[in-house]
């Protein structure tokens, strides 16, 4: 390929530190709308369903989910993408959209194959999970998720495909339909759980096993809203994507790539499954477990998302280019400055979960079918998450860039030691300390685990200014921790409130908090605390 061909190429795909600016930003826009709307959704579930119903709902409609990251997922999101983005990058367009055009076609037929298996092995998949249950009441939470897995398991093969369809996007350099796309599936899912809630306000898990209406429209609305998310990306890959095609080159270079790069990756994604299904099983022998433990770790997702993710998300393509490129100077500067951005953002709201996690929990969750009681469960769960927040920002972060680096031995190294703790730190801490600590383990795993990673980038040579980082880290802290100790006691006295009350006092505890964080950082750089960050 002519030189002048490749430069040209590498600076169309890397673009100015303004377009990733503007991507992340776009990123941002939508995966806010896109998390808002899921949060309205997690509401709805909970008005509907309430924590009987909902684990056997919850526990079902995460496992194709699960069993997506375990099949492909994971190979997805941390080799296609860089593969993609050098690939563009480094060859003649019309060899890249065939090596393209194989992957996706081959994935997608395997994704509809494994889904097939899927549907009948439903029954099997929820026993694992269930093994630990005997009584009446449990035995039907069981057969009610078995009957709900049936009906979920083509979301497998749409997730699979949203997948393949976004990393197509994603290595074109077009990021906001991806962010968007979820808004369809979110707003579908509230219309069905609105509509349900409307005609069966009172669900138990035997109402639901017994009737056959109430079944297919959680089963089938939600799948369905699945669907739709995958529909609305196919406008954006006809106008971003023409040249991709149909072929089955199972010897294409790129194909024969993703294959030899993915055997570390299966390796880490089924240790994060493994340490995954622990969890899940030790959740699914307690009541309301799975349920309020999915309903705060989508919580505790959101400013990782909505921010973070969407930072490295945006910047990833760039890394894996550079690399390819041999530009390591500029690679660490993106790097550095990416992981910055991505850790300091989460560091007040995990201060703010620490300190408002009850009230936070009862303002959106405690209606309808879910009690208090179940709230307050799923606060207990968001206060463990709270403390993983930073790290597991920063740990994602390290790892997309070794993705980057297509070091996926490193990251099955990082993984391995994350999910190993996790595992060792449920079974210790869940006993004494009920499900804070089943989501506290998931913590301390990854905080650990971020540890190790930044120690291992340093020996690798990547020198990113940790001292600088650490720096901006600590400003940010010693705000937040300013912020959470003024916020305890009004969140703490709000939480006790009902009706009205209950939400005018959390506004002016949401403003108040604000306003400490905001005057803290104002002072800290007034009398240049954060010199350097």
């Amino acid at each position: 390929m002519n030189s002048s061909r490749v430069i040209t190429r590498m600076q169309e795909l890397l673009g100015s530190s303004q377009s990733a600016r503007t991507n992340a930003a776009y990123m941002a826009v939508g995966t806010a709308v896109s998390k808002v709307t899921g949060l309205v959704r997690i509401i709805a579930l909970a008005y509907a369903l309430g924590l009987r119903v909902g684990d056997s709902y919850n526990l079902a409609n995460n496992t194709p989910n699960t069993l997506y990251d375990l099949l492909l997922g994971g190979i997805i999101a941390s080799t296609i993408v860089p593969v993609f983005s050098s690939r563009l990058a480094t060859s003649l367009q019309d060899r890249a959209w065939r090596s393209i055009s194989a992957v996706v076609t081959i994935s997608i037929a395997v994704l509809g194959l494994l889904t097939i298996v899927f549907e009948f092995a439903s029954p099997f998949i929820i026993e694992a999970y269930s093994f630990e249950r005997s009584a009446t009441s449990s035995q039907q939470t069981v057969i009610l998720a078995t009957q709900l897995l049936r009906l979920f398991a083509p979301q497998l093969f749409f997730y699979g495909v949203i997948a393949m369809l976004n990393s197509t996007l994603y290595s074109r350099g077009h990021f906001s339909t991806p962010a968007f796309a979820p808004i369809f599936n979110n707003v579908f899912s509230i219309a069905v759980l609105v509509i349900y809630s409307v005609l069966y306000p009172h669900p138990t898990t035997g109402s639901v096993l017994h009737d056959p209406t109430q079944m297919l429209i959680l089963g089938v609305g939600t799948t369905f809203g699945v669907f739709l998310q995958t529909v609305a990306l196919l406008p954006a890959i006809r106008r971003y994507a023409p040249d991709l095609r149909v072929s089955f080159d199972y010897r294409d270079p790129v194909v024969l790539e993703i294959t030899r790069l993915s055997g570390w990756t299966f390796g880490y994604v089924l240790a994060n499954q493994i340490a995954l299904f622990v969890v899940l099983a030790i959740a699914f022998a307690h009541q309301g477990y799975v349920t309020a433990y999915n309903y705060a770790y989508l919580f505790f997702q959101l400013p990782y998302s909505i921010v973070s993710l969407s930072i490295m998300s945006a910047v990833q393509p760039q890394l894996a280019a550079l690399w390819a490129k041999a530009e390591r100077q500029e690679f660490q500067r993106k790097l550095a400055s990416s992981l910055r951005a991505a850790v300091t953002v989460t560091i007040p709201v995990s201060a703010i979960y620490l300190s408002a996690s009850q009230l936070i929990i009862y303002v959106t969750l405690a209606h309808g079918a879910m009690n208090r009681a179940g709230a307050q469960l799923t606060a207990r769960a968001l206060i463990g998450f709270a403390v993983g927040l930073p790290g597991f920002a920063a740990f994602l972060s390290i790892n997309q860039a070794l993705q980057s680096m297509k070091r996926n031995q490193t990251v099955f190294f990082l993984y391995f030691i994350e999910n190993l703790l996790n595992i060792v730190l449920a079974f210790i801490l869940t006993k004494p300390f009920g499900i804070l600590g089943l989501s506290l383990s998931f913590s301390l795993a990854y905080d650990a685990a971020a540890v190790v990673g930044v120690l291992l980038t340093s020996a690798m040579g990547l020198r990113l200014g940790y001292k600088s980082l650490l720096r901006s880290w600590f400003n940010s802290l010693t705000a937040s921790v300013v912020c959470a100790a003024a916020t305890f006691p009004m969140a703490s006295y709000a939480a006790h409130q009902s009706g009205i009350m209950l939400y005018v006092s959390a506004v002016i505890v949401g403003a108040l908090s604000a306003s400490a964080f905001v005057a803290v950082t104002y002072i800290a750089n007034r009398f240049r605390v954060t010199q350097g960050a």
